[in-house]
């Protein structure tokens, strides 16, 4: 599975989630060291304190990116050592982007996993935490993920934020519908006067086809059917209820 990630041109990704901890400690390192022989970048968890410690920061086209990672919980699992994954706390999050940026990021992205399950929008807690996390510069972009179902994108202290990116690759054992849509957000940052913004911002929506075959399609560029353009329409509708068309997003 983390082959065809990276054949798809993934090249990092989160390992913070309530489900960091299902296999205790040794199913932290069995999945970093997985990744790790694979090649794929990771964040979010660790085995070592100097593993955590350590910023994640890629390169992107010569421009440095750094990343983090934070969840909300672990499922009502304590964490072994407070080093093991990263509880999510709007100050937390923004010492350890401040790190990043202290050893090379230039763009610093937060993925952040929280949020209500199936819920379309946002509760009090994601706004009130993207208001603060966004507020600070070393923070220049929040990706969200857990809610399994797609949310809002918002510009926020003109910065943005992708409360919930649904599921890309799912099957749920009683499908809603919803659990079956999703997006892939893109966001093209250029460096100005006063440092990296986002110039252009775009998403793509996605849809889990139960098959069989199981496949997730691009519905910007699939022919249309009913299930197709019901996905296309509710995505659309949702990612833009708080506002972001005006201020430049689209398709």
């Amino acid at each position: 599975m983390v082959r065809a990630l990276l054949d798809l041109g993934y090249d990092s990704c989160s390992t913070a989630s309530n489900h960091t901890l299902d296999r205790d400690v040794r199913g932290v390192r069995t999945t970093l060291d997985v990744l790790d022989a694979a090649g794929m970048k990771h964040t979010g968890s660790a085995r070592t304190p100097e593993e955590a410690a350590t910023p994640l920061i890629l390169d992107a086209n010569g421009v440095k990116v750094g990343q983090v990672a934070f969840t909300f919980g672990f499922n009502g699992i304590p964490l072994p050592e407070p080093w093991i994954s990263n509880p999510l706390d709007p100050q937390r999050v923004i010492e350890a982007a401040r790190a990043a940026k202290a050893a090379g990021a230039e763009v610093v992205v937060a993925s952040l996993h929280w949020g209500t399950e199936y819920e379309a929008d946002p509760n009090d807690d994601q706004r009130s935490m993207a208001a603060a996390i966004l507020a600070d510069p070393a923070v220049d972009l929040i990706i969200g993920t857990h809610v399994h179902t797609v949310q809002p994108i918002e510009q926020v202290n003109g910065k943005w934020v992708v409360y919930g990116m649904g599921n890309e690759v799912a099957k749920h054992e009683e499908p809603r519908g919803t659990t079956e849509e999703g997006l892939i957000a893109r966001f093209k940052f250029v460096q100005g006067p006063q440092g990296w913004h986002v110039e252009e911002a775009r998403y793509r929506p996605t849809l889990v086809e139960l098959g069989p075959p199981i496949r997730a399609v691009d519905l910007s560029s699939v022919p249309p059917t009913p299930r197709r353009t019901e996905a296309l329409a509710r995505t659309d509708e949702v990612v833009g209820r708080l506002g972001a068309a005006a201020h430049g997003l689209g398709r």
